[in-house]
């Protein structure tokens, strides 16, 4: 079975008023990366696909996103984001 997981950049500047964090959500699309292509490469069975919604490239697709296909939903716990990316998904 395979599974699959989503990965959520930090939520900043449109959505919880952080204008810039200092760096671009690279944390994410590493960890998706190394899951994809790297762990993909030791044939393990029970197989995991990762995705990547970075919102600074494309706040559409927050709302839009169906987060029910995901067995599991990462979001990033950088310290400036992370109280109103809690609240956004809760709400």
């Amino acid at each position: 079975m395979a599974y699959k997981g989503l990965l959520i950049s930090p939520i900043t500047s449109s959505f919880t008023g952080v204008q810039n964090i200092g760096a671009p959500g690279l944390g994410c699309w590493r960890i998706a990366h190394y899951v994809n292509q790297v762990l993909t490469s030791y044939q393990i069975p029970e197989s995991i696909k990762i995705d990547v919604l970075d919102v600074d490239l494309t706040p559409q697709k927050l709302e839009s996103t169906d987060f029910t296909r995901y067995q599991v939903v990462g979001i990033s716990v950088l310290n400036d984001t992370m109280i109103n990316t809690i609240r956004f998904i809760n709400s």
